[in-house]
Order: C-alpha cells, then structure tokens, then sequence
C-alpha cells in the first residue's frame, strides 16, 4: 500500500481573494515570511463604497485561525489603514467588507498595499515594498 501527501505551495506573496455574503467581502493575505515592521493599505477602487471604520478587520494568525486585533491599528480612516508593530504570527489578514454605493452585476475593490520591512537581523536594515491588488466578485 501506498500513501501521498497533497502539498499546496503557500505564496510567499499578498494575495487578495473575494466572496459574496449578504454583501461583497475581500480577504488579503500577507505572509509573514517578510517580517513585517508595518504596512498601510488603501482602497483604490472606482467602485464607490460607504466604507466605515468597522468595515475593516486586521487579524492574525494560521491559514485556518485568524485572531482579530483590529484595536491595535495605528489609524485608519474609511479607505486607509496604517498599523506598527511586529506580529508572531505566519500571516496577516485583512478584510474589507464594501457596501456598494449602487447595485451591480460584479463589484471590484483595489488597494495599494506598502509593506515596510525590518531586517534588523542583517546586513540590509529596511525595504518597502508596494502592491496593487485588486479583485473582482
């Protein structure tokens, strides 16, 4: 008797999926495999929303359990969000839950993410690196 174990490579890159749950939601997902000091994200979509504060959550966590620590976001407005600090966990999630400002057939929401890097324990001591996201439901 044989036996196989199924590996699905984890991206070591943000990736940004969506679903549809009474309203549209997206999850970004940021591996922590850059250790990450802080980021900043903003919606840059052209699809308008009535985004508020609570439509955002910052969690942490494996793949499959997520903690919500959205009170320690440094700030964060209804299209920007900054947070500071370092985080144990393998990766960062962010969801954003848009109420569309009108009826659609699909709705896209975009965001530039600006992870700053701390590579304290090398020779290069900071990075910053940007991504447009951008995802379709």
């Amino acid at each position: 008797s044989t036996s196989s174990v199924l590996l699905t490579p984890i991206s070591i890159l943000p990736t940004i999926t969506g679903s549809w749950s009474g309203e549209p939601v997206w999850d970004i997902i940021i591996p922590q495999a850059y250790m990450v000091e802080s980021l900043s994200i903003e919606l840059t979509s052209d699809t308008k929303y009535n985004a508020q504060l609570d439509n955002y959550v910052f969690a942490t966590g494996g793949l499959d359990d997520f903690t919500d620590i959205s009170e320690n976001l440094y700030t964060a407005t209804s299209d920007t969000l900054q947070f500071t600090g370092t985080i144990d966990a393998p990766y960062i999630k962010i969801s954003f839950s848009g109420v569309p400002v009108n009826s659609l057939v699909s709705y896209y929401a975009g965001f530039s993410l600006s992870l700053n890097l701390d590579y304290s324990n090398t020779l290069v001591k900071r990075d910053i690196l940007e991504f447009e996201l951008g995802f379709t439901i």
